[in-house]
């Protein structure tokens, strides 16, 4: 059939082969059928080229044969000194249950207590601390490490920031919650820098808990201290002051003068009114009595001294009832003075208690170690990390690039 419309060169070939085709049921298709192609359909001179296999399998993995290849060739032997301590504290159990109470049992301290330490191991504090005792920088920028654990490095500059990035790196700190324990672990490139730092972090912690207590003693018993030394200067005031009035008035104890004052004046008393009994009698039985004049003498010279003893205890100022009002006063401010000093002492003595209870003690179970075998970094355990992590990139690649084909089929 003429259409007018001309096939292009391929259809043409094709419709000639299926015409010399077979057809029926005891027809067998062929194998294969290759179409060919006009030259002038081809995009390209090039386009038919295929990059190799294995060139292409090099390119897909290189990250993982760079990696794999740097961990092999290059990078540095680290040595891994460990220790391990826990911080517990001299307070009795409170009432814990299960293996809290046996934690308890054995002084184990309270988390705040030994997260505290942890805290300070990783913290700024402690890499310029270290710094003022050991070589940091000079143990780290060893001749022998490679250009990338080095430091400083391509990753890490020459910098206090970046020194401590760094050294948080090469150190590691797990605290077990269970038991208590806080291992501490520290990568050097030589077996002896690592346990000198691993050893100083320690020192450094000891420092830290006896810092704590010192506060600790301080929050508790200063308080108490302070008042304990107010009292005690209190009652030496009070002490100083009744010596003062002892000096003044020529006496040890108005109380003692006081009460023999009142035994004259109750004897001066009954002499008196035995003169005026006997002045009454004589007067009644023999009123010219020679003797009267004298009896009365006696009576008049016994009243005068009842008077005279009266007018010293009831004298305004200097009178015996003010002087003894006024060594009662002080001693009585020297007793409450001495109440108070006893009970600051006391309060003092459980202020001490409760500061010893609240103690806090750095226990170390296993000293810091110097390691015969690096096991950093681990090379095989990084490199499988490194193909997995690969492979699981790959495979997301070509699950993105197959769906973007089928939708982009589905569009056209």
């Amino acid at each position: 059939m003429n259409s007018g419309v001309k096939q292009p060169v391929g259809e043409q070939s094709l419709a000639s082969v299926g015409a010399v085709l077979p057809t029926g049921s005891n027809a067998r298709a062929p194998a294969r059928l290759i179409a060919p192609i006009d030259a002038s359909v081809t995009a390209s001179p090039g386009a038919g080229w295929r990059w190799p296999r294995s060139l292409l399998l090099l390119l897909k993995f290189a990250p993982t044969i760079v990696i794999g290849g740097y961990l092999a060739l290059f990078a540095s032997d680290r040595y891994v000194s460990e220790s391990a301590f826990v911080v517990r504290s001299a307070s009795k159990p409170t009432g814990a249950i299960g293996f809290g109470a046996i934690l308890q049992m054995t002084g184990v301290a309270r988390n705040s207590d030994t997260y505290s330490v942890n805290e300070f191991l990783v913290s700024r504090d402690a890499v310029t601390q270290v710094q003022t005792r050991l070589p940091l920088a000079e143990m780290y920028g060893s001749n022998g490490a490679d250009f990338l654990s080095r430091y400083p490095s391509p990753l890490f500059g020459a910098t206090t920031e970046q020194l401590y990035k760094y050294f948080s790196y090469m150190s590691e700190v797990n605290y077990n919650t269970q038991t208590g324990v806080t291992t501490l672990r520290v990568q050097a490139f030589r077996p002896q820098d690592a346990q000198a730092i691993n050893a100083a972090l320690l020192d450094l912690s000891e420092q830290l808990i006896n810092r704590l207590n010192e506060r600790i003693r301080q929050d508790t018993v200063n308080v108490y201290e302070a008042q304990v030394a107010s009292e005690q200067k209190r009652l030496i005031d009070d002490q100083v002051a009744i010596v003062a009035f002892q000096n003044k008035e020529l006496t040890i104890d108005p109380k003692t003068n006081s009460l023999a004052v009142s035994q004259l004046l109750g004897r001066l008393g009954g002499d008196l009114a035995l003169a005026q009994t006997r002045i009454a009698a004589t007067t009644s039985s023999s009123p010219e009595n020679p003797g009267l004049q004298a009896l009365r003498g006696q009576a008049a010279a016994t009243a005068g001294q009842i008077e005279r003893e009266r007018s010293r205890i009831g004298g305004a100022s200097d009178g015996l009832a003010e002087k003894l009002a006024q060594f009662t006063r002080l001693d009585m401010e020297r007793s409450f003075a001495i109440t108070a000093l006893s009970t600051a002492n006391a309060a003092l003595d459980s202020a001490k208690l409760e500061a010893q209870r609240k103690q806090l003690f750095l226990d170390r179970i296993v000293e810091p170690n110097l390691a015969d075998y690096a096991i950093r970094p681990q090379k095989l355990w990084l490199t499988l990390t490194a193909f997995i992590l690969n492979a699981m990139g790959l495979m997301i690649f070509w699950m993105v690039r197959s769906g973007a084909r089928e939708h982009g089929a589905i569009g056209d």
